[in-house]
């Protein structure tokens, strides 16, 4: 072998070892991606898939709108310490709820087995997460999205475990078992779940095992549980406003109490057959709206009741009724009514209203008075601490024809925050533009 024809071989070989070494990587870069989903199957194919290879289903439950859905998509499921625990426990498929007309022929195919698993399963938030058994069976479910991959994880190995299993731990509940310890787990594991419904229930099995509810726990339980005026914690949180506001916060107690007068006394009289759902982190008002609400009859009924708490449910209730009545002229005075009480005016709550006159009423003629409510906020706070108020403020100046103004107020926001606001900084540019918002 001649020098030239070594030095060939000798490079082929480490290029070979080069190439060799790229591949590996490139295959440990690929084990190491987040999870894996399934993007040509249907959901009876994976099903069967899971069976035969004895494993569990992951099932994304998502929509296009959900920012925390796409939140969990981008930072969390594209991890190597997620796609290490479900590629290899689960099969996993993402299912989009919501029709749009960029869907890929995937997706829609996907269309009927969404609808289905929306209904069977009802899901009322997103993201919502399934786990099924090789079966086919549910037995565990995740409602919202986490901070953090070892959260996330540590969330979805509970499905794989049959002792904390969501739907094992109600099976042993409704077979009559009430040991604390598991009371406190399925608690935890109803809220993981979103299953709000069940909470109050667990809450009340849980306080009648322990005698003493002033601990930090159990408080936490009673503000979590307490939901109605039948509930275990109801005269617990009525006669311990003070320790509960100590440990928890301030009107913690008063907060609960308001809540339950308003479902279940003036609920009633604003809207017809009107019932309270709650879909994991909110919640909606059924019913029709009462084009008669008699307002000296639900003072009268919350006097009896609710004698400290009276009139401030009754400052809050109307700009609630006259908002579903979609009364815009109404809303607008019982909302400036709220805002000259200034015992009861809370900055957050009149920002909400001045954002919904905003954001649901093209009528210019409303927008002064909201710019009224954001002066009153805006007057009361101290700005560079607070600049999120200017936002409401800007926007309504901008859609009442304030338009140098806005762009003021803008400016003077995006100056004061110490992070990034894309969603306000493209709204500035579309403003000077004249593109609106």
């Amino acid at each position: 072998m001649n020098t030239r024809s070594f030095v060939v071989l000798k490079y082929v070989k480490v290029f070979t070892i080069v190439m060799l070494l790229s591949i590996s990587r490139i295959a440990q870069a690929q084990e190491s991606v987040g999870i894996k989903f399934e993007n040509e199957l249907s959901w009876e194919q994976v099903l069967q898939k899971a069976k035969q290879e004895k494993k569990y289903v992951f099932v994304d439950i998502y929509t296009t709108w959900c920012v925390p859905c796409q939140v969990m998509a981008k930072n969390i499921f594209t991890q190597a310490k997620a796609g290490e625990f479900f590629n290899k426990s689960f099969i996993n498929v993402a299912v989009q709820m919501d029709v749009t007309k960029k869907d890929n022929a995937f997706v829609k195919s996907w269309y009927k087995d969404a609808a289905n698993l929306e209904r069977v399963y009802k899901i009322e938030s997103y993201p919502s997460y399934l786990f099924f058994n090789p079966d086919g069976e549910l037995m565990h479910r995740i409602n919202g999205g986490s901070a953090t991959v070892d959260e996330f994880v540590s969330k979805a190995k509970l499905a794989l475990d049959p002792n904390t299993q969501y739907s094992n731990m109600k099976r042993e509940y409704n077979r009559g078992k009430r040991n604390p310890v598991f009371l406190l787990k399925l608690i935890y594991a109803s809220r993981i779940a979103g299953d709000m419904d069940s909470i109050g229930t667990l809450v009340n099995s849980y306080l009648r095992t322990d005698s003493n509810w002033s601990t930090k726990q159990n408080l936490e339980l009673i503000r979590m549980g307490t939901t109605k005026s039948t509930d275990a914690g109801f005269q617990f949180a009525r006669t311990h406003a003070a320790l509960m506001d100590s440990v928890l916060g301030e009107n913690t107690s008063k907060n609960i109490l308001k809540t339950i007068a308003f479902d279940e006394i003036v609920l009633p009289l604003i809207r017809i057959n009107g019932k309270k759902i709650v879909t994991g982190g909110m919640w909606l008002y059924s019913g029709e709206v009462n084009k008669n609400v008699d307002w000296n009859l639900i003072k009268e009924k919350l006097d009896a009741s609710y004698p400290d708490l009276a009139e401030e449910l009754v400052l809050y209730a109307k700009p609630f009724y006259f908002q579903s009545a979609e009364d815009w002229k109404g809303f607008c005075h019982a909302v400036d009514v709220y805002a000259a009480h200034k015992g009861f005016m809370n900055i957050i709550q009149l920002d909400n209203y001045a954002r919904t006159v905003l954001y649901s009423c093209e009528d210019p003629e409303y927008f002064k008075a909201a710019i009224g409510w954001s002066n009153v906020i805006l007057s009361s706070i101290d700005k560079t601490k607070m600049p999120q108020y200017l936002t409401a403020y800007a926007y309504l100046l901008y859609k009442s024809g304030q338009k140098d103004m806005a762009l003021k107020t803008m400016e003077e926001y995006l100056g004061l925050i110490t992070y990034t606001d894309e969603d306000a900084s493209k709204k500035l540019e579309k403003m000077k533009a004249n593109e609106g918002i």
